[in-house]
């Protein structure tokens, strides 16, 4: 068929203080469709990065970082899109088609559902065709729990469950701690006869690994197996 394309070779804009940069170049062929650009934007709060990310760009990745990052702001994010003739026609996006870098500052993050959320959260978020990873400089949890050294990483978000990763060091109270391991699809504070009341102090470096989604039954309740792997 005959391609046609749009050029943009520099588009600039200030969306109530909200600063837009992009160029590039997008070939319309069908399945055969090509697209090369650039874009940044900076100045946004976290609720509203989704008017800058189409919905058919990385899906799972968008619906992770819209329904679990709140609060905050996105002080830079850029994105270089390269996606060449027939990537669209496959099942998923090849790795280098998307490369894009999230910066957040004092966000919000919700990990698992049942838990306190992750606050204050300094991180880069990066994302691909296939994975997201988030390199976490500081957050705090609980009532006085700091979190530092973080990763997140979730490998194939392509997966019918994607697998999140997550490391970090952590200083907490006693109390935090014992609160923490008492928490949904964790249940370990009985295993290790800890107590309310308990005094002092915590320091931990420590690794978890879940699945994105509950695991249910066929009649979508909850199984109560939930493969929590910790060390």
């Amino acid at each position: 068929g005959d391609m046609s394309g749009i050029e943009i070779k520099r588009l600039d804009a200030n969306l109530n203080g909200m600063l837009l940069a992009a160029s590039g170049k997008v070939g319309l062929d069908g399945d055969n469709t090509s697209v090369s650009a650039q874009a940044s934007v900076q100045n946004v709060a976290s609720e509203n990065v989704k008017l800058f990310w189409p919905p058919s760009l990385s899906p799972m990745s968008r619906e992770w970082v819209l329904e679990n990052i709140s609060e905050g702001e996105v002080p830079q994010a850029t994105a270089q899109i390269d996606i060449k003739p027939g990537d669209l026609a496959k099942p998923v996006l090849p790795r280098e088609a998307i490369n894009a870098l999230i910066t957040l500052r004092k966000g919000t993050i919700r990990y698992l559902p049942g838990h306190a959320p992750v606050k204050a959260v300094d991180a880069v978020i990066h994302i691909d065709g296939v994975s997201l990873g988030a390199d976490i400089s500081a957050a705090h949890y609980m009532n006085a729990t700091k979190l530092s050294g973080g990763k997140l990483s979730i490998a194939d978000l392509n997966a019918d469950n994607p697998r999140i990763e997550l490391g970090f060091s952590a200083t907490a109270p006693a109390q935090d701690a014992v609160a923490i391991l008492r928490l949904p699809r964790l249940n370990q504070a009985e295993q290790l006869a800890l107590r309310d009341g308990i005094k002092g102090s915590v320091a931990a470096d420590v690794g978890l690994s879940f699945d994105f989604f509950t695991p249910r039954d066929e009649q979508g309740n909850p199984t109560g197996e939930d493969n929590i792997v910790y060390d």
